[in-house]
């Protein structure tokens, strides 16, 4: 017992010197590790070390208090149970004595479980910063890695007691360039007559313990070196170095130069689709290559000067772009592949000359042997967007194609019905050439050039992309053109680019196919989903491909009457496959029907909203209401259900108006699904917004169905096609009579002539509306007659 409480008076002293003088040991152990780590610490610094120490002695003392023993009695008789050690200090004033004696056995054998309390030694609470951890830490590296003037091994030591006792002590290293990764080279190791081979860029760096004067010399540099305690000594040449107080200690120094980096190309460019190409080369160096470019200069002599060529090229001469390494690639023997879009290159397709240079560790650069070659970059299939990238590059190329720019953007713009499928590509090329015209009156070309540049661009893109229905009307363009260079006996190389046109046309189309394809599937519900046929769209596509290859080996082999049977069935199964994509229904009603089935599907949902919104105000007030959640919600079932009969009922349309009403309507019943749903969860809340979201949508739907059945009657389907009793109409829904003749006139007038006088109107409506100087009012107008016709 005696034993466990010395123990533990022990610790309490230890505990107290520890939350006294804990600040000192962490001062202590920052100490050491700071005297290994710098041996030649100033005076100055040595002295404020010490002051600190003596601080924080006091500051120990001070707050130093002796335990008692008591204390060390009172917390190991706190680990006990019911306390037997005070128990047993006490003395029986009355009482039996054997019952007493009794108790104290029991309090003796509980004593005897007494074990040494091991303290509170946790000063987390004091050190919140975590002072002593990073003293600790400053002490194991200073130990483990410092050298303190204690880490020399014993040839150092004698050979720095030998140098000693001839006037002075130092040490040198020579310090290889970083790129090379060598280890420096400690001079006391190699005191050897065999020439020292370095590198071209290392430094010689030496340091003396004891006041001499120059005790140094060498011829390895030009530079001025002067002589002091430290000395740094850049080597530039072979040569000499001496220690002069030390015959003996002469090196000499033999540079070695790094050899330059070698690099090839070893393949010509690859390009994709979309124009992202790949050039492959290979690089080597003895240390590792550190960076590299590829430079792309114009072969000026080979370029076909005509057109926008004309006048010399206004730009730069050289076009450089780093070069990318991976960070795992072994540099000293590379393969590696420059990948770049050139697609937006004022070079792009014409003839270039491709050089790769990289660059070593040292500095030395090596240039590789040139590739002459064609720019690789997108290729633009559709006919406009081709001309306008091609006016962009005169833009770009030359200001004295300034002129010329603005008259091909008023040619593209002459006959826009030709030319443009879409209404607003026609409208943003007026608006380019109206700004371009701008900056030639203002002489502001060279502010405006890079952003019309730009502009052009991105409606090139917007063009040769577009969508579904565009990529169709190119492709069915295509295989006109085809066909009638077939029947009109054109040249073999003549029809060889059309069926590369038709080909390209194709794979576009199928490119939107599939993209539409999975943004519809995204869109659809599990249901819908499980219900579309991927499969067949994907035959579809297989057979149009299979379709191309047999109309290619037909023209090859001379065939041209089975190529054009051929181009007859390409095109009757590309009918059928954007039948197949079509939406399909049900037995539908007129177009008129259609739309009134949907307005009054909306009006009725606006009533049950309303309701719905009366029976929330009948809560707050406090008053019964006459419908109960459970008929709201089984008449908007019925309304969702209503709503899907007509989603069924609707007519086949093509176009994005089409898919946009059915994704809308689509949308509109999911909502009516959610008011339902909350209806007969009693939470009005969210069925008055899940209602309003419905109608949003109902509302955008009947917009776009409305806008599909006029697009479609234009292209000869709904309302246009002939009806039963031989009356056909014409856009604007008028009677023209049986025949094609105008309800109001026995004149007749040829399908020729309607052509060209509705072509004159659109003309001029497109020409009213990008003029600039009509009225706002005006021109949005013009602008919806053209969205509706």
């Amino acid at each position: 017992m005696r034993r466990t409480l010395w123990v533990t008076y022990g610790t309490l002293w230890c505990e107290r010197l520890w939350l006294a003088f804990w600040p000192l040991a962490a001062w202590i152990l920052f100490g050491v590790g700071l005297a290994r780590l710098i041996p030649s610490l100033s005076f100055a610094g040595i002295g404020v070390y010490c002051i600190i120490f003596l601080g924080l002695s006091v500051f120990g003392a001070l707050r130093l208090h002796a335990p008692r023993f008591g204390q060390a009695i009172e917390r190991v008789d706190a680990t006990l149970l019911g306390r037997p050690l005070f128990s047993l200090m006490d003395a029986q004033a009355t009482g039996n004595a054997e019952l007493w004696d009794l108790q104290q056995a029991k309090l003796r054998s509980v004593a005897k479980k007494a074990r040494p309390h091991a303290g509170h030694f946790q000063i987390s609470h004091l050190d919140p910063f975590g002072l002593r951890f990073i003293a600790l830490l400053t002490c194991c590296v200073g130990v483990l890695f410092g050298s303190g003037g204690l880490s020399f091994d014993q040839g150092r030591r004698d050979l720095g007691t030998a140098l000693a006792a001839n006037g002075g002590t130092w040490e040198g290293w020579i310090i290889p360039p970083e790129y090379t990764q060598q280890p420096t080279v400690y001079l006391l190791d190699v005191l050897t007559e065999t020439p020292l081979s370095v590198f071209q860029g290392s430094i010689i760096e030496l340091r003396t313990y004891s006041e001499t004067d120059a005790w140094v010399d060498q011829d390895v540099t030009d530079q001025d070196v002067v002589d002091g305690t430290v000395m740094r000594i850049p080597i530039q040449r072979s040569g000499t170095l001496q220690i002069t107080s030390d015959p003996k200690t002469t090196w000499s120094i033999q540079v070695e130069q790094d050899a330059p980096p070698m690099v090839q190309i070893t393949s010509d460019f690859s390009a994709d689709y979309f124009g992202a190409s790949q050039l492959p080369y290979a690089a080597q160096d003895d240390f590792g290559v550190v960076s590299g470019r590829l430079l792309v200069d114009l072969d000026a002599a080979l370029l076909d000067r005509r057109f926008g060529l004309i006048p010399d090229y206004q730009g730069p001469s050289t076009v450089e772009m780093p070069l990318a390494f991976s960070l795992r690639s072994l540099r000293t023997d590379m393969k590696a592949v420059a990948e770049q879009d050139f697609s937006e290159s004022v070079w792009a397709h014409l003839p270039v000359r491709i050089r790769v240079e990289v660059t070593d560790g040292a500095g030395n650069t090596t240039l590789s042997e040139p590739l002459f070659t064609t720019l690789p970059a997108r290729r633009f299939f559709d006919p406009l967007a081709a001309s306008l990238i091609e006016l962009r590059r005169d833009v770009l190329w030359s200001s004295e194609n300034d002129r010329r720019a603005l008259r091909l953007m008023r040619a593209l713009t002459y006959k826009p019905h030709s030319e443009f499928i879409r209404e607003t590509h026609y409208l943003l090329l007026r608006n380019i050439m109206d700004r371009w015209n701008t900056a030639l009156v203002t002489s502001n070309t060279k502010v405006a050039r890079e952003k019309i540049a730009q502009d052009l661009w991105s409606l090139a893109m917007a063009i040769e992309e577009g969508d579904v229905d565009d990529a169709l009307a190119r492709m069915r363009k295509a295989q006109e053109r085809l066909s009638e260079a077939i029947k009109n006996g054109a040249s073999p190389e003549e029809i060889e680019k059309l069926m590369q046109d038709l080909r390209a046309a194709n794979e576009n189309y199928l490119r939107q196919l599939r993209q539409e394809a999975e943004r519809d599937m995204a869109e659809m519900t599990p249901e819908e989903r499980s219900l579309a046929d991927q499969d067949q769209m994907q035959m579809s596509m297989d057979q149009l491909q299979e379709m191309m290859d047999r109309i290619q080996d037909l023209m090859e082999q001379g065939r041209m009457a089975e190529a054009m049977q051929a181009l007859d069935e390409f095109q009757d199964m590309v009918e059928n496959m954007q039948m197949a994509q079509s939406p399909q229904g049900g037995e539908s009603g007129t177009p008129s029907e259609t739309l009134d089935d949907l307005s009054n599907t909306l009006r009725e949902q606006q009533g049950l909203s309303d309701q719905a919104f009366d029976q929330l105000q009948d809560q707050f007030n406090g008053t019964p209401s006459d419908q109960s959640g459970d008929d709201l919600a089984q008449r908007q079932q019925d309304l969702q259900n209503q709503l899907n009969r007509q989603r069924d009922n609707l007519p086949n349309l093509d176009g994005k108006a089409a898919r946009d009403g059915q994704r809308a309507l689509r949308q509109a019943q999911e909502a009516m699904k959610d008011a339902e749903r909350a209806l007969r969860e009693e939470n009005l809340d969210g069925a008055l917004d899940r209602q309003a979201e419905a109608m949003d949508a109902l509302r955008e739907g009947i917009k776009s169905i409305d806008q599909a059945m006029a697009e479609n009657s234009e292209n000869g389907q709904g309302t246009n096609q002939q009806n039963a009793g031989g009356e056909r109409s014409d856009p604007l829904g008028r009677s023209q009579g049986v025949g094609g003749q105008n309800g109001n006139s026995d004149a007749s007038v040829g399908d020729a002539d309607i052509d060209e006088k509705q072509n004159a109107i659109m003309d001029e409506i497109r020409r009213r509306t990008g003029d600039l100087e009509r009225s706002d009012k005006e021109r949005d107008y013009l602008k919806r007659l053209l969205e509706r016709f």
